[in-house]
């Protein structure tokens, strides 16, 4: 446990985030997945957060599409610096967030009282417009998310052996999460390999639990965005130099 709080702290200050503020964010997904868990105890408070369009959904939904803006954000600056392929991975994930975001809501189905196409309704299993509950594509979507948590708890520690930034500019950055965030990865791998081993039915408690480790993911992919796009932005901001600032303050 030493190991890790020392790690923690290299990471917090090689992102530039206080300690407080690392240890708050490698806490709170634990202590969601605590909570969420204890809701159960009523059956009513549990599905009102669980539920569709509820709060944790909607919470996805912030993240994701915040995730989106924010990933638009970092592709332009690594194209502007003639970073071309990393700008096309980062659109790329934009992209994808944006249609997660999507998702999340049905398409704003509910909201305005759309109704989902005949051909789409029988291979929908929840009967709305969306793709990721439709069977195949949901099982390919839960591995693709299991395999995100390994990545992104395995990928600061294969960098540290590697070293990536020496192949790829900023890659240290660009392409691994904070160590202080891993807890939010962790809940999510946890989740999928209970679902793939020991839970595989589906069930109202451990279905609509998935929510917790979904919005873990959506925040950890906004955070990461996020604190590229302002490392990204502080590094474009010109450097006075002691000198001209003394001459400065002399006039």
């Amino acid at each position: 446990m030493g190991r890790l709080v020392t790690l923690i702290g290299e990471s917090a200050k090689d992102w530039k985030v206080t300690p407080r503020v690392a240890w708050w964010i490698f806490w709170l997904p634990i202590l969601g997945a605590i909570l969420v868990a204890a809701a159960r105890v009523n059956r009513h408070f549990y599905d009102l957060l669980t539920k569709e369009d509820g709060p944790i959904e909607w919470a996805q939904f912030v993240c994701y599409a915040g995730a989106s803006l924010i990933g638009f954000g970092v592709a332009v600056k690594r194209f502007q610096a003639g970073h071309k392929w990393q700008s096309l991975l980062f659109l790329g994930f934009a992209l994808a967030s944006f249609f997660i975001a999507g998702e999340e809501i049905a398409w704003g189905q509910r909201i305005f009282g759309l109704q989902t196409p005949e051909e789409l309704r029988e291979i929908n299993h929840q009967g709305e417009i969306t793709v990721h509950n439709i069977r195949i594509i949901q099982d390919t979507f839960n591995v693709v998310l299991f395999l995100a948590g390994v990545f992104g708890m395995g990928s600061y520690f294969a960098n540290r052996k590697y070293h990536f930034e020496r192949r790829w500019d900023q890659a240290n950055y660009l392409f691994v999460p904070p160590l202080f965030n891993i807890s939010s990865y962790f809940i999510l791998f946890s989740y999928k390999l209970l679902r793939f081993v020991f839970l595989r039915d589906s069930e109202f408690t451990i279905t609509r639990y998935a929510e917790w480790p979904e919005l873990c993911l959506a925040f950890a992919l906004l955070l990461f965005v996020w604190l590229n796009y302002r490392r990204l932005a502080a590094q474009e901001k010109p450097v006075i130099a002691p000198a001209e600032t003394g001459l400065k303050r002399a006039k």
